[in-house]
């Protein structure tokens, strides 16, 4: 009886997808739709101040992320997207103490139904110049729609300035 549940969850908006080490060797790079215009207003000061992965498949999931997101960013109208056609491959990386932090969905590969989305948190270094305000970074990815499953692979880096 479990299993329906189980399958109905997927089949809609997951909350968030499951975390791999590493792409798979025979995964196909995968090119996404431009979104950039789309999440320009939140890409650094969103209102997204939790940390999450999401994958999202119907119109109502992507409001309520979308209207969480721009709370403090902007109060432009939802982005229109054919979920027939499209899902949304959000990542947001939570609320921090300084600019200077971003997240980036870095690569994008398919292995059959299933999608490795590449996710990198980028963190300033320690000769950054930075403004002491807070900061919660955003980005997503449009890509075609899929009925497997969306794995993030998770990747940090320091960004070095002098």
């Amino acid at each position: 009886m479990l299993a329906p549940v189980v399958l109905a969850a997927l089949a809609c908006s997951s909350p968030s997808a499951p975390v791999v080490n590493e792409v798979p060797a025979d995964a196909v790079a995968l090119v996404a739709d431009d979104f950039t215009e789309a999440i320009q207003g939140m890409k650094y000061f969103s209102g997204y101040d939790d940390r999450a992965r999401l994958v999202i498949r119907d119109r109502e999931t992507w409001t309520r992320v979308w209207l969480r997101a721009t709370t403090s960013a902007s109060s432009r109208p939802v982005p229109q997207v054919d979920f027939d056609q499209h899902m949304i491959i959000f990542a947001a990386m939570g609320l921090q103490r300084s600019s200077g932090y971003e997240i980036e969905i870095e690569e994008l590969y398919r292995r059959g139904n299933d999608i490795y989305a590449v996710v990198r948190e980028i963190s300033p270094g320690y000769y950054c110049a930075i403004r002491w305000a807070l900061t919660a970074p955003v980005t997503a990815a449009l890509v075609p729609r899929t009925s497997g499953r969306v794995f993030f692979v998770e990747r940090t880096s320091v960004r070095h300035c002098r």
